[in-house]
């Protein structure tokens, strides 16, 4: 082979197509050493893929068995998620899903948004992740206790879409363990009138730091709560993205 083998991890960072990065590994066992890392590196399943939910069960099978395979991962991001597949119930995906995040040692960023599909040995198994610093989670709580949220303490990214009224009842303690190291955050609701202006000047003692701002489908929200957060911020907001907020907001 002409190509040094040194070369071709920067070639196979400009492949952005999975698939042709799948082929790039079965070329030879050069490319596979070398391809099989970026292949891995970010893995994302959206709800209009082909076969979303199977690739779901497909994906951590995978990653149990092949623990080597799933340190490659750096940036996980499940948006869709199934009931049961074929004869593989709900609680056992689960599990799997958990025993396969233990195995992502390098693990950066994590989105998981299908309702209903967060458990707390899933948390748990996140907690584990020691390189993790953005978590975007669905907020509906009713599989997890979400006091285990305020154990991640090192993030700078945390994303809830549309949280339980549970979920938000621990976030001024859990905004308080992350404060220091936290720059973005994102709450998205559809219509929730249990984000508020009381919520928001709760968080900004601890919100000193942060950068980037997104309070979306918050009725109860006007200049008040989002003025609380930008008195108290140190540096002055990078970004904001305030949509769908009191009618009252001046």
């Amino acid at each position: 082979m002409d190509i040094p083998l040194e070369l071709l991890i920067v070639i196979f960072d400009f492949v952005l197509n999975p698939s042709h990065l799948a082929a790039f590994c079965l070329v030879n066992r050069a490319f596979n050493q070398f391809a099989t890392p970026v292949l891995y590196r970010h893995i994302y399943i959206f709800p209009w893929y082909k076969y979303s939910k199977l690739k779901v069960f497909s994906l951590f099978r995978t990653l149990v068995e092949s623990p080597h395979l799933a340190a490659y991962i750096q940036t996980l991001e499940i948006r869709d998620f199934p009931k049961e597949i074929f004869t593989v119930n709900h609680s056992y995906l689960l599990g799997c899903c958990a025993r396969a995040i233990r195995q992502c040692t390098n693990l950066r960023s994590c989105t998981w948004t299908k309702d209903g599909s967060i458990s707390s040995e899933l948390l748990e198994s996140l907690l584990n992740c020691q390189q993790l610093r953005e978590l975007e989670i669905n907020g509906n709580s009713a599989e997890y206790d979400p006091l285990i949220l305020t154990q991640f303490q090192s993030l700078r990214k945390i994303s809830l879409i549309m949280p339980s009224v549970h979920v938000l009842n621990v976030l001024p303690l859990w905004i308080k363990a992350s404060g220091p190291t936290l720059r973005n955050l994102r709450i998205i609701c559809r219509a929730s009138t249990h984000v508020t202006d009381g919520l928001l000047e709760s968080l900004s003692p601890d919100l000193v730091e942060l950068e980037h701002l997104s309070i979306i489908g918050c009725p109860k929200v006007t200049h008040k709560g989002i003025g609380a957060l930008v008195s108290t911020n140190r540096s002055g907001l990078f970004a904001m993205d305030l949509k769908h907020l009191s009618l009252s907001f001046d």
